[in-house]
C-alpha cells in the first residue's frame, strides 16, 4: 500500500493502515489520491520545532557582553594566600586508626627520647664463637662474667688486652669449642666454672679440663699457693699456666705427662718449683728446658 499524498502545503500526513477485509471479500488495491490538475504538491518534510520555515540555531555558551570584563576560569582556593606552593597533606603517623588501617608503624618516640639500642659486650662471629670482648659495655657483678647462652665457644685472643677485673668466668653448656690459650689473657681470674651438661668441658676446683679430665686446658692466673695436677691428666695445654701466680706445681701423680707449646706463656714460669717423679726427673728436665722453673722431687 502506498501512503496517501499530503493535502495542505507543508502538512505531514500519517500513513493509512488498510482495513482487513472480511473473509471471502475481494478488495481492490488502494491508490493514492491524485491532486487536481495544475496543483503543485510540496514533498513531505519533517516537522520543525519552530514556526514554519524558521531555522533553529544551535545553543552556544554565553559570552560576556561587549565591554564587560572577561571571566576568569575557576581555580581552587590557595590556602597560603600568597601564591606559594602548597605542601601535600601528610597523614598523622601517630594515630591508632592509620596504624591499624594501612599497616603503618607508629612512631614510638624512642629515638627522640634518646634511648640507644643496647650494645653487647660479647663479640660473636657467625658461628657463635666468642672472638672479642668489650669491657666498657660489660656488667660484671662481684667480678663474675657469665658468657651468653648462645655462645658456642671461645677463640684464642678473645680477651686480649681486656681481661683485667674478671675474677670468675662462667661457661655455658653450649660452649663446646674452647681453643687452647683462649683464657690466658684473663690475668685476674681466680675461678672457672662450667655449666652442668656441657659435653666438652668440666671444671674441677675452678680449673678447666676437657670432659675426660685428661687435658688441663686453663688454670686461673690469680690463683696463689700450690697446685697438684690430678693423676689422670695426660697433657697440659698451650698457655694453660700463662701468668700463673702459684709458686709450686706438683705433677708427681701423673704418668707420661706432656706439655703444649709455651705452657707457661710470656712469664716463662717466673721461677716456680715443679715437683716431678724422681725416676722421670731427667725426662722432665728436657721437656721443660728453656722455662724459668726449678725441678724438685
Amino acid at each position: 500500500m502506498t501512503p496517501e499524498m499530503p493535502g495542505d502545503k507543508g502538512t505531514a500526513v500519517d500513513p493509512m493502515t488498510p482495513e482487513v477485509p472480511e473473509e471471502g471479500t475481494v478488495v481492490d488495491p488502494m491508490t493514492p489520491e491524485v491532486p487536481e490538475e495544475g496543483t503543485v504538491v510540496d514533498p513531505m518534510t519533517p516537522e520543525t520545532l519552530g514556526d514554519e520555515g524558521t531555522a533553529i540555531d544551535p545553543i552556544n555558551p554565553e559570552t560576556p557582553s561587549e565591554g564587560e570584563n572577561a571571566v576568569d576560569p575557576i581555580v581552587p582556593d590557595n590556602p597560603a594566600g600568597d601564591g606559594g606552593a602548597v605542601e601535600p597533606a601528610v597523614p598523622d603517623q601517630g594515630s591508632s586508626d592509620s596504624a591499624e588501617g594501612d599497616g603503618t608503624v607508629s612512631d614510638t618516640g624512642d629515638e627522640e627520647n634518646g634511648d640507644p639500642e643496647a650494645v653487647s659486650c660479647f663479640v660473636l662471629d657467625e658461628t657463635g664463637m666468642l672472638c672479642g670482648f668489650l669491657p666498657e659495655y660489660a656488667e660484671i657483678p662481684d667480678g663474675c662474667l657469665t658468657l651468653p647462652a648462645e655462645c658456642t665457644g671461645i677463640r684464642r685472643g678473645a680477651f686480649s688486652g681486656c681481661g683485667a677485673g674478671i675474677l670468675e668466668l662462667y661457661i655455658p653448656a653450649g660452649a663446646v669449642t674452647i681453643e687452647e690459650g683462649a683464657l690466658a689473657d684473663l690475668i685476674s681470674l681466680e675461678w672457672i666454672d662450667v655449666e652442668y651438661g656441657n659435653p666438652g668441658y668440666v671444671s674441677d676446683c675452678g680449673v678447666l679440663f676437657d670432659s675426660t679430665m685428661s687435658v688441663l686446658l686453663a688454670f686461673p692466673a690469680a690463683w696463689t699457693d700450690v697446685y697438684a695436677v690430678p693423676p689422670g691428666v695426660a697433657r697440659i695445654a698451650d698457655r694453660a699456666f700463662d701468668g700463673t701466680s702459684i709458686y709450686r706445681l706438683d705433677i708427681r701423680e701423673c704418668t707420661g705427662l706432656s706439655f703444649g707449646q709455651n705452657v707457661f706463656g710470656s712469664s716463662g714460669g717466673s721461677g716456680i718449683q715443679v715437683a716431678v717423679p724422681e725416676p722421670e726427673m731427667e725426662m722432665y728436665a728436657g721437656m721443660l728446658a728453656g722455662y724459668a722453673v726449678t725441678l724438685t722431687k
